[in-house]
């Protein structure tokens, strides 16, 4: 008789044991795709964010920003838009390598020797030129609103026999950072409009 209920203690201790190390592995899955997900570049960023604050992970992205010049990676360096966090608790920003290099105050990232980015600040104005060339210039136009006039716009406005032909997000083709990031933290979008009338 007591040796049947020390197997039963053993099957209890057993399974708290599976249920705890099942509780773990489920614990370390959703930091791994947390982490591979938001592509940070160190675990503190990853903690941070999970545990609620953002720290400042600009040293990181200058890393990756100087890995990327040294191999030569045009889109990485150049072009791709990376979460860049300068202060603790401070909002996500997004920059391009590039537009790193000109930053001030300074982050510590020298330009690049090994590739040659065309860095054009385009504002989001700038754009009609080439998003207006097929379009009657006097029906055409590209400029910042506000996100929700772009969506009821959008849902409303567009199609046969409505005001618009046509309306567009742009916002992913401004490169003037300084601008793009002041209009996108008060709520607007850079959209092309196309009037029908």
């Amino acid at each position: 008789m007591e040796l049947r209920k020390i197997n039963k203690k053993a099957e209890g201790v057993s399974m708290t044991g599976t249920l705890a190390g099942l509780a773990l592995l489920v614990i370390l899955i959703v930091v791994l795709v947390f982490w591979f997900a938001k592509g940070s570049g160190s675990w503190s960023d990853v903690f941070g964010n999970l545990f609620g604050g953002t720290t400042p992970n600009v040293e990181s992205v200058v890393q990756g920003c100087k890995s990327a010049c040294s191999a030569a990676l045009y889109n990485d360096y150049c072009t791709l838009q990376r979460d860049v966090i300068f202060v603790k608790k401070g909002s996500k920003e997004q920059w391009t390598c590039a537009g790193l290099e000109g930053r001030v105050p300074n982050v510590g990232l020298e330009p690049c020797t090994n590739l040659v980015c065309s860095v054009q600040l385009v504002k989001c104005k700038d754009l009609a030129t080439s998003q207006c060339h097929d379009a009657d210039p006097t029906k055409c136009l590209v400029d910042w609103i506000d996100s929700k006039t772009f969506t009821d716009y959008k849902t409303n406005n567009v199609g046969p026999g409505k005001t618009y032909v046509s309306i567009d997000d742009l916002t992913g083709y401004v490169t003037d950072m300084a601008e793009a990031n002041q209009q996108k933290a008060n709520g607007k979008v850079c959209v092309k409009t196309v009037r029908a009338i």
